[in-house]
């Protein structure tokens, strides 16, 4: 309204001024649209929550007014035929270098207000997956009573809680006055300690403790009655059969993987011979065979006790775990791709890295390690586990296990020559040209790695048709071998390098390609084709 008021009085004046009058009028109104864009520059404020709506309108402000304060000028100047003085073109530069100045500013804090967006946005994310839920209070007092109490739902408390309960059932006699002298004469502390000495937090780890505990206490129990048989109380006759017992047992536990019979076998000789030995003037004593017999009972009764919890309180099978171990550890991997190959398309690789990058692959790489070797121990109790629907398929596990090795080493490989670093010459005429290609095979490897961790956790079947990422990376290669760089006759040492990054990327692709193949044979595949359709 204010400049078409403007517009108004300056048609007024021009039918009743003469040509001066017109100049001066000209200049004032040239100075007033100089002084309203200095305004409307000064009362252009940028808070911190301000959007990019809000931004682009100010931006639109900004130039249809100085816009507006043009035209007339223009349209002035070219009626009229009237120049500006110096004094005015110079006011009018300083103020378009002022509005160009302030709308650089403008559009640097769009870019950063955009960047704080993404990061919010990323950080609720996070918060979702971690917490379960994005509507979730963090600070209520209901979650914080939740979140304690997952410490509770780790196998290590629930072991901890089968192997108490386990002492309480057994040890609860010894403190009744009517069953302390059942207790006291059958030695049910002996049943204690066989407790603690089998419990295991998988049920196939104390399978296999009971098998070797029952065998180390018959081997002992019957020894100790064939020496006492043989030598009775004559200690000279008594010590070569000890020895004769001793030492192949002793070079069994230090030497061998059968350690567990040799200390058993030791502890229940020992226990049995001396404790008869020691009271053998005594003629209300128990007989060699009662001491015997009330062991190896003891021993049996324990053995059942935690085979009995094991199986009915919260049962851990090492071939679950195992087997949700893998696809974690597949989760890890593809976890542990993205991060090397997101490298590769930022221009933080210009040379070798150091520091925190280069630690957190290593602790990365360190992780994926330690649970490569939790699994490997879970397999070796697996063979504690008897399935009644028919035997486990442990050469098929054995294969993922090492399968899943050597993925890792490719991986690390691959690491390798990505952090040690691509050339800016690298970077323009090898990387650049091929990045779309590369992100495709990154994406389709990806796919193919989250399908194949969704069939290990739900043991579903594969399906017919998976993403195919050798596809992808031939296109790659193609693209590569068509570059004005690859034709040349001289080519620089970053050629080889990604070269290396190229070969190892087949073989980690063939590598995965072989695991969909080993999950097909455990778990089966989908029958649906479209060859069929």
């Amino acid at each position: 309204k204010i400049d078409q008021r403007k517009k108004d009085e300056r048609k007024g004046v021009r039918r009743k001024r003469q040509k001066s009058v017109h100049f001066d009028h000209g200049h004032e109104h040239e100075e007033d649209c100089e002084d309203d864009t200095r305004t409307s520059l000064n009362t252009i404020s940028i808070p911190n929550d301000v959007n990019s709506t809000s931004l682009a309108d100010s931006m639109d402000h900004l130039s249809s007014h100085s816009q507006d304060c043009s035209v007339p000028r223009k349209s002035m100047s070219a009626d009229r035929g009237v120049s500006i003085d110096r004094q005015g073109r110079n006011a009018t530069e300083i103020n378009m270098a002022d509005l160009i100045q302030k709308s650089g500013q403008i559009v640097e804090n769009r870019e950063q207000i955009h960047k704080e967006q993404r990061n919010t946005h990323m950080d609720q994310l996070e918060a979702a997956r971690t917490i379960g839920g994005a509507d979730v209070n963090p600070h209520a007092f209901r979650f914080k009573l939740w979140q304690w109490l997952q410490h509770f739902s780790g196998y290590r408390y629930k072991f901890a809680f089968k192997a108490a309960l386990e002492i309480v059932i057994v040890g609860w006699m010894a403190f009744v006055p009517d069953t302390e002298p059942f207790f006291s004469s059958w030695r049910g502390e002996w049943s204690l300690v066989t407790i603690v000495a089998i419990t295991a937090p998988t049920l196939g780890g104390n399978v296999i403790n009971s098998i070797w505990r029952i065998a180390g206490t018959a081997l002992g129990a019957v020894w100790a009655i064939i020496c006492w048989v043989a030598c009775g109380h004559n200690g000279y006759y008594l010590t070569p059969m000890i020895l004769v017992f001793v030492i192949p047992f002793y070079y069994l536990k230090e030497n061998t993987k059968q350690s567990k019979v040799a200390v058993v076998s030791l502890l229940t000789f020992l226990t049995v011979l001396l404790r008869k030995y020691s009271l053998a003037d005594n003629p209300a004593s128990e007989t060699i065979y009662e001491l015997a017999y009330k062991r190896f009972a003891t021993g049996v009764v324990a053995v059942l006790l935690v085979l009995a919890v094991s199986r009915a309180v919260w049962p851990y099978f090492a071939r679950t775990e195992l087997r949700l171990g893998l696809a974690l550890a597949l989760y890890d991997v593809g976890a542990y791709y993205k991060s090397i190959f997101a490298l590769i398309f930022t221009p933080c690789c210009e040379g070798s890295l150091t520091g925190p990058v280069l630690e957190s692959f290593r602790q990365l790489e360190y992780r994926m390690q330690v649970r490569q070797i939790y699994q490997e121990n879970l397999y070796q109790l697996i063979k504690g586990e008897p399935r009644l629907k028919g035997q486990f398929p442990y050469k098929l596990y054995k294969e993922l296990l090492e399968l899943q090795g050597r993925i890792m080493d490719t991986l690390l490989s691959v690491r390798v020559v990505i952090t040690s670093g691509f050339s800016a010459a690298a970077r323009r005429d090898i990387l650049k040209p091929t990045q779309e290609e590369r992100k495709e095979m990154v994406k389709t490897t990806l796919i193919l790695l989250y399908i194949l961790v969704g069939c290990l956790q739900s043991k579903n079947p594969v399906p017919h048709h998976l993403p195919d990422p050798m596809m992808a990376r031939n296109i790659a290669v193609g693209k590569f071998k068509n570059l004005p760089l690859f034709q040349s006759k001289h080519k620089p040492s970053d050629y080889l390098h990604y070269y290396a990054y190229i070969a190892a990327t087949k073989e980690f692709i063939s590598e995965l390609k072989d695991l969909s193949h080993l999950l097909k044979a455990l778990f089966g595949e989908d029958t649906f084709s479209l060859d069929l359709v």
